[in-house]
């Protein structure tokens, strides 16, 4: 049975809240299909679009973490397993495996915990400027649990490949567009969510089409991806008018 899941923060409630029941609806069910199935949802409202756009970053964060802690315990399975059978005292090695796991807990619930109250202040203060832009006046208040609870049972982690290295995110419908958590901060600063969102939509599926690569896909963005989205926006604006 597959264990996919992704969090659902507190601070969301205030932005389903202000819809209708029915594109709540339609809202939840769109995220779910993403999150569960990795299918793209398909959408006929405008405001269940737009919420999606806002929070599927966070959905794809989610499930990548998932996805990563997945494959650190499977490599230190086997990488327990190579162990064991080269060494003449396994029972002694085991112990001391189970050990150095249990020893990295903390920090890895830690980073887990520091992630998720950064992603719910940075919602949290998009979601009070919209409403006050709205002028509706609610109160956000976030609750951040300690949720990571892992059994250790005969593992070890791998050791060796530490990197300083940023983590790139894979974002838009067909993952083509990655971007680090500084990448895409900078581009919300710099240009507003909605704008970087559409950004990463047309570069992603330019991508798909062409079969485009670049090396870096901030400085592509930046370089010339916003400038083509304003463009084809003012095309569509012309034609609309015509």
């Amino acid at each position: 049975m597959s264990k996919r899941s992704f969090v659902i923060y507190e601070s969301w409630g205030a932005m389903i809240g202000l819809m209708s029941d029915e594109t709540a609806g339609q809202f939840i069910k769109a995220i779910t299909k993403y999150a569960f199935d990795g299918i793209y949802p398909t959408f006929e409202n405008s405001d269940v679009e737009y919420a999606f756009g806002k929070l599927q970053s966070l959905i794809d964060l989610d499930i990548e973490k998932y996805e990563a802690k997945k494959k650190r315990i499977e490599a230190a399975r086997l990488s327990h397993e190579n162990k064991l059978k080269t060494n003449k005292e396994p029972q002694k090695l085991k112990s001391e495996l189970k050990s150095e796991l249990k020893s990295e807990q903390p920090e890895l619930k830690s980073e887990l915990k520091s992630e998720q109250k950064k992603e719910q202040s940075e919602l949290k203060s998009v979601l009070k400027s919209e409403l006050k832009t709205s002028g509706v006046t609610v109160t956000v208040t976030d609750t951040v649990t300690d949720t990571v609870t892992d059994t250790v049972t005969d593992t070890v982690s791998p050791k060796g490949d530490k990197t300083n290295k940023p983590v790139r995110h894979k974002y838009g419908e067909y993952a083509h567009v990655l971007l680090t958590d500084s990448d895409y901060n900078k581009l919300c600063e710099d240009y507003g969510d909605i704008e970087t969102g559409k950004a990463i939509r047309f570069l992603d599926e330019y991508k798909e089409r062409k079969g485009y690569k670049s090396k870096n896909d901030y400085l592509t963005i930046k370089k010339w991806v916003l400038d083509a989205v304003r463009e084809e926006k003012r095309k569509s604006n012309d034609w609309s008018d015509a």
